[in-house]
Order: C-alpha cells, then structure tokens, then sequence
C-alpha cells in the first residue's frame, strides 16, 4: 500500500473515532456535541439547540438538556406559568438589621425578590412599580408589595454549603440559579457582597430554608403599572 493512501486511511479513521465517540457521549450523557454548530433560539421553552453531524442536544429553559437523533423530533417541556399573582401589601420601612437579599439568576423577567432579617422575619417583594406601554420608564427597580413571615432556620449555614461561590461575574449567556447579595453590615463582618449558586447546583441549606418558610423563587414579581 502507497504511503500517502496509509496515512490518508490512518486520518479517516482518527476523524471516524473521534466522531464516533463524540456521539456517543452526547447521546448517553444528554451533553452537547463537541463537533456542533449552535441555534440560539429562546422561544417556545428552548433557549438553544447544538447541531451535531448525527445528533442535536436541546438547552430548555426549565434547564433540561435532551441529546436525540438527528431527524427525531423533539419540543422542551413547557413550564408551569410563573406570573402567579402572590399578592402582599405596602413594605417594611426603616428595617435596619438586614442579612441578605436573593434572587433567582434567571432574567427572563422581573423575579420575586426574598429579604432576610436579623429578627427570624423574612420580606418576599412581590410587586413592583411599572411604566405602561405608551411610557418612557427611567426609575431604578422598586417594590411595591412584600408578603411578610418568621423563620427558625440558620440561614448563616448557606455561606457554608461547598455550591456556593464569592464574587464570580457572570455573562447573560451563564446565568447563576441563584443571586445573594450581602448587606453593609455583614460586609463589615468579612463576609462578601455577591454571592451566587450556579446553574445545577444545589445548596442544600438554602434549599432546607425555602422550603421552612414555603417560598418559592422561581416566580415573577407582579407589575404595578404607574398612572
């Protein structure tokens, strides 16, 4: 056999191997293809979809990732509506003992915001001040309404759990699960300002604590539209 055709063979089968295995572990692991090209789509529950040579890996909103055969059809769960109206009435005011606030990371709209006390009361702002559509909104985010509670739990023990991590950016192509943001006071006492729970992660003290007080975050904020 002529040398130039052995390694010719030698390079088809390389590529073939590499291509193989990449499949394989895109369809048992339900990861993305490193041999792709990328759709970004944000509509209908998907935000992306990897387009390899045999198969094609779907991002869904709700963070479920499918790999399946090229030509298979395939639609990401839709997710229970989050525009839930909590309800709540006029806020705190002149609430000095502060620990932290948090989030969801998730920007697709305007989240419920969770505000937790030094005296074992927690704020869930639920409504915020909006402009209607015919005007120009210049305002900095406020709340209007907040369901008020008490909690038992720790909540110091969230900055002890090992998923979770200080003052790391982030892109709005990565988006943390979570956003916790550290009052002045506790700033004062070495903890940070910023502090995230990233995509797929689980604190499981946070976890224990939302699920205490019966607060889910994973819902939008109500408009309060400005006359």
């Amino acid at each position: 056999m002529k040398k130039g055709l052995k390694i010719t063979l030698i390079v088809l089968g390389i590529l073939v191997g590499i291509i193989a295995l990449d499949t394989l572990q895109a369809k048992i692991f339900d990861n993305s293809p490193l041999l792709k090209t990328r759709n970004n789509l944000d509509v209908n529950s998907t935000e992306y979809v990897d387009k390899g040579i045999f198969v094609n890996h779907y991002h869904c909103s709700n963070n479920e990732n499918v790999t399946t055969w090229k030509k298979t059809k395939f639609t990401c769960s839709i997710e229970e509506s989050k525009n839930t109206v909590l309800g709540g009435d006029e806020p705190l005011s002149n609430k000095t003992d502060l620990i932290f606030t948090i989030t969801t990371g998730n920007k697709s709209c305007i989240p419920v915001r969770l505000a937790v006390y030094e005296d074992k009361t927690y704020e869930l702002f639920t409504t915020y001040r909006a402009c209607g559509p015919a005007q120009i909104c210049t305002d900095m985010l406020s709340y209007t309404k907040s369901i008020k509670g008490t909690y038992n739990y720790d909540v110091m023990k969230i900055f002890e759990d090992k998923n979770i991590v200080l003052d790391q950016p982030h892109s709005m192509d990565n988006l943390p699960e979570y956003e916790i943001y550290m009052s002045d006071k506790y700033i004062k006492k070495d903890y940070g300002y910023y502090y995230a729970i990233e995509k797929n992660m689980s604190n499981n003290s946070l976890n224990e604590f939302l699920k205490e007080i019966d607060v889910n975050l994973n819902l939008c904020a109500s408009p309060e539209y400005i006359n």
